[in-house]
């Protein structure tokens, strides 16, 4: 089975700190590690158990600290292990495997110098190379183990050496001896050791302090690492920087992959990276314990790779064919190589997809991983987790998050899947619908309104997988559900055909027939009750949600397959009750009714009345117990189950009082009916006979503006109130004595008498009228106001209340009353879309099950013909579902978004040019500055004969170092910089040592 990167169960110990060492054989069998004062080696083949130990073969101080342990991959020598430590001594040790079992030979044992660091073997394995803190780099042939030559003076503590691989020491020839030997000595440098002249050929600067090198396994590629994050990649041959890339924190290790088509990276902020070797993209990432100290890939297997932490600790990596999810970067994935994508996201072995992980991890960065990814690979949200067999659907409604939620949903919704995956033709043959649907249903009823607002307006069509072109005409019904994603006009409909002429076969009767594409939508189930009920039911939310081509395209379904004959017949008994009631209060009520009515008439009317009462009953009883938390959530049905219990009333009290007969079945007195109660009961009758008019295109946004105008005046109606009561009680307290309008009428006799009306303000309620009279409407009269004692301020106050309520008050009542009215029109197909899909719900609600569940199991899919395209793509007219300044609104948002996103973007790209020109020019000004101090400090050393450490040429020569290291702009030292950049070729000043050498001086 195909496993992917992952740690072993183990950890080995080792020495703690910087003097811990590792080294794997050239077969990637042994591993030898120092601990303190000894050197213990492993076999990889035996899991890892100890087979030998340096303190084995020779005898060991308990200071005699091991720093460096290096085994040598030159041909016919692979078998040997070179040592030093703080004693001094270079010690070679031999393996040989035997009968199965492992023998090392203590070969030799040289002093060299007390407290050496490290070691390394030359690219033949004819030499061996040391040195520490001496300064002194000792090479000894490995024959004879003497001195190949006089020690060299570095002039440093010597940290790391390193070594050309024999593969590329062979290629190149005898020009290769002059870089096989790289040298770092704590400082911002690395230095290039010539084996033939046994001299330091070139000195690599870096900005900061060199802290590792690294040889490529098969090219003069080297690898140096610095204390300011950067690893760069340096073509000793051509003398020019490669690449140079940044990681997170200082790089402590690097290592090649025995291939070379992988570099590891170490730092001391606790992460090891792998980066490919083509694009440097970090491709796994995996966090550590402590520091990464020490880093080795096992050899020409491959198989492992060792990592040494701070802590003593050594991690065993175990390399396979695959990357590992686990350890995969969030931040940067979209870079990766298309190799390298492919294989994270659809070759994971075992555990949680990439997009997954990036849902589990929850954060900002991953979360705009998983959105990236999803653009540029829809179908990504196919993977699941291949341990347990979840899919991404199932752990985005498990973590609770609506943002993940919405970011699955979106490439299912919104035709991502259909027009750029090549598994679309599939994707309605999986479970992927019912997930998604199953998504959107738990994100409608426990999260915020505005998520499932955004997926049902991106939600769009899906052409129907194998379905041919359909021939149709213009009066053809174009929308349909079915109980399956296949085409529902298969037989009905005419397919396209082509004659041998090559023109589409149209008879002459068939002009008007069009040519169009079967389409459904993605998710199934969106004409469910429960899903309806739950979108109705969503707090917060108005008409927009309904405000899609989804919607629209579900409702109308619905209507047409029969939930339109309900509600005909509803309304239908509706206009009964309402014309029975008429009669019945008109001639049942004390105030209307007449001694020539009809008794008989009269019971017939009540009921009647009541008996249609008793089905409306029934009806609202069904609605409570299908939807029950949901069912007072609506203001139509609150007002119905008011007018229930007033008609209940009523009728109770116009029977009971009809005693004469001692009987409620027939009555014999019609005029007993309660006057007030009739009243409130007919308004609120109205209200109700006003909501079913919903149901009707014509009428149903009027409806919806209307409520929509009773809600938004409701502050505006508590204004005008509390403003009327002020000048109620001002007109009272002036106008409270002043009479009537009085007329002289002629009575009978021909008898003359003055007539008065009542006082007008006479008591508070007449004041309230009279008020409302005067303000609202408009109506007085003038001698009125002329009879007052105080006419002065009668006046003032008659201009303060006309101005205030007539003029300012009412004119602001029709400008909120038009800003209603803009809100509906706006959205008038909306709106009327949610009224609809409010009575679809009550008759649903109100069917009997089996009925429910056909027409439910019927629609479960909703299809579509539209328009296409030359390429058979979809042409989706929006406009048909939306109102037409709500489509140009919204498509008004979309490009002032784009283009707020492109301009921030574009500035980002000038703001980053600009800088990197500011940088350079900088960097090349200061350089050149700072080369000629450095060049006038040389010239004055040289011919005055000036010591430079006097004082004075000590204190110039700090300040222009102090003036390099303060500086914000990068910059690599004083040297000539010869590498500017991948396309400039390498240049090299050639100055001499105090030795005499030519050594290049070269800076990165």
């Amino acid at each position: 089975m195909f496993e992917p990167i992952q740690p072993l169960g183990l950890t080995l110990d080792s020495t703690r700190g910087e003097d811990c060492s590792i080294s794997w054989s050239a077969d990637g069998r042994f591993l030898a590690r120092t601990k303190n004062n000894d050197v213990i080696i492993c076999d990889s083949k035996r899991d890892f158990q100890t087979v030998a130990k340096l303190s084995d073969v020779t005898t060991m101080g308990d200071a005699d600290m091991c720093r460096c342990v290096k085994f040598c991959n030159a041909r016919g020598k692979r078998d040997r292990l070179a040592i030093v430590g703080r004693d001094g001594y270079l010690k070679v040790v031999s393996l040989r495997v035997s009968v199965g079992k492992v023998h090392q030979q203590l070969i030799a044992s040289v002093f060299i110098e007390k407290n050496m660091k490290s070691v390394a073997w030359s690219p033949d394995g004819s030499i061996l190379v040391c040195g520490g803190r001496e300064m002194k780099l000792h090479m000894l042939d490995t024959t004879s183990f003497k001195k190949y030559s006089e020690p060299i003076d570095i002039g440093g503590r010597i940290w790391m050496i390193d070594s050309l691989s024999q593969t590329a020491y062979d290629e190149i020839g005898d020009f290769s001896s002059s870089f096989c030997m790289s040298i770092t000595t704590g400082r911002n440098s690395c230095s290039i050791l010539d084996l033939e002249s046994r001299a330091i050929s070139m000195e690599i600067t870096r900005k900061r302090t060199v802290r590792c090198q690294t040889y490529h396994p098969n090219l003069p590629v080297l690898a140096i690492g610095d204390g300011s994050s950067e690893v760069m990649i340096v073509d000793l041959v051509g003398e020019r920087k490669l690449f140079s890339f940044m990681v997170d924190g200082r790089v402590n290790t690097i290592a090649f992959s025995p291939a070379g088509d992988y570099i590891a990276v170490g730092t001391d902020e606790g992460t090891f990276t792998i980066h490919d070797t083509r694009y440097f993209k970090c491709v796994q990432e995996i966090r550590c314990t402590s520091m990464a100290m020490a880093m080795e890939f096992s050899g020409r297997s491959a198989q492992f790779l060792a990592i040494s932490h701070a802590n003593g600790d050594i991690k065993i990596i175990k390399l396979g064919p695959l990357l590992s999810i686990d350890y995969v970067p969030l931040q940067g994935t979209l870079d990766f190589p298309s190799w390298a994508k492919e294989e994270i996201m659809y070759r994971s072995p075992e555990g949680p997809s990439l997009l997954q992980r990036c849902m589990l991890d929850g954060s900002k960065e991953s979360l705009l991983c998983a959105e990236g990814i999803l653009d540029e690979a829809p179908e990504s949200v196919l993977t699941f987790d291949r341990t347990t067999g979840v899919g991404c659907f199932e752990t985005a409604v498990e973590l609770r998050k609506p943002n993940i939620m919405k970011l699955i949903l979106t490439p299912v919704v919104d035709g991502s899947l259909d027009s750029r995956s090549q598994w679309s033709s599939s994707l309605l043959t999986t479970t992927i619908p019912i997930d998604g649907f199953l998504t959107l249903r738990d994100l409608i009823l426990n999260h915020p309104s505005r998520y499932a607002t955004e997926i049902l307006n991106k939600m769009t069509f899906m052409k129907v997988p194998f379905a041919p072109p359909k021939r149709c005409c213009f009066r053809d019904n174009k929308t349909r559900g079915s109980d399956s994603f296949t085409d529902p006009w298969d037989e009905e409909s005419k397919n396209l055909v082509r004659q041998s002429s090559r023109s589409f076969n149209f008879s002459s009767k068939d002009k008007d027939e069009v040519v169009l594409i079967p389409a459904v939508l993605p998710l199934p189930g969106l004409g469910s009750l429960d899903f309806l009920s739950a979108l109705l039911a969503m707090p917060n939310t108005g008409s927009e949600v309904f405000d899609n081509d989804a919607m629209g395209l579900v409702l109308t379904v619905l209507w047409n397959a029969g939930i339109k004959y309900y509600f005909f017949v509803d309304f239908l008994l509706n206009v009964i009750f309402c014309s029975c009631w008429i009669n019945f209060v008109d001639r049942s009520a004390s105030s209307t009714s007449a001694i020539a009515d009809d008794a008989y008439v009269v019971t017939i009317l009540a009921w009647s009345v009541i008996l249609i009462n008793i089905i409306f009953t029934v009806e609202q009883g069904i609605r409570f117990l299908t939807r029950r938390g949901h069912f007072f959530r609506s203001n139509w049905h609150i007002i119905e189950f008011i007018c229930i219990i007033l008609v209940y009333a009523y009728s109770a009290l116009v029977l009971m009082e009809d005693g004469e007969d001692n009987s409620i079945m027939y009555m014999t007195n019609s005029g007993q009916g309660n006057v007030p109660l009739a009243v409130i009961t007919t308004l609120f009758l109205t209200i109700k006979f006003v909501s079913m008019l919903r149901g009707f295109d014509v009428t149903g946004y009027l409806v919806a503006y209307l409520l929509q105008s009773f809600i938004d005046v409701r502050g505006f109606v508590i204004v005008i109130i509390s403003i009327l009561i002020g000048f109620t009680v001002a007109f009272r307290l002036l106008l409270a004595k002043v009479p009537g309008e009085c007329k002289v009428v002629i009575e009978d006799e021909n008898v003359l008498v003055n007539d008065c009306d009542g006082d007008p303000f006479g008591n508070l309620s007449r004041a309230v009228l009279s008020t409302f009279e005067l303000t609202i409407m408009g109506s007085y009269d003038n001698a009125i106001l002329y009879e007052a004692k105080e006419i002065f301020l009668v006046s003032v106050v008659f201009v303060i209340a006309v101005t205030a309520i007539l003029v300012v008050a009412l004119n602001a009542l029709i400008a909120v009353l038009g800003d209603s009215f803009s809100r509906v029109q706006e959205n008038v197909t909306a709106t009327r879309q949610r009224e609809r899909a409010e009575l679809i719900v009550e008759y649903l609600s109100m069917m009997p099950l089996n009925h429910r569940r056909k027409i439910e199991s019927k629609n479960q899919y909703f299809h579509s013909l539209l328009d296409s395209d030359g390429h058979g793509d979809l042409l989706i007219q929006r406009d048909d579902w939306q109102g037409g300044l709500n489509a140009l609104k919204k498509e008004l948002t979309e490009i002032t978004v784009n283009n707020n996103t492109a301009t921030q973007r574009a500035m980002e790209n000038l703001r980053n040019e600009l800088s990197d020109e500011f940088r350079t020019m900088l960097q090349n000004e200061v350089t050149s500055v700072l080369n000629n101090v450095f060049l006038e400090l040389k010239e004055m050393s040289k011919f005055r004969q000036v010591s430079m450490r006097t004082r004075k040429v000590a204190n110039a020569a700090h300040a222009a170092q102090a003036i390099g290291r303060n500086l914000k702009t990068p910059f690599d030292g004083i040297k000539k910089n010869i590498f500017r950049d991948d396309r400039s070729h390498g240049s090299s000043d050639v100055s001499e040592d105090e030795n005499g050498y030519a050594s290049t001086l070269i800076s990165i």
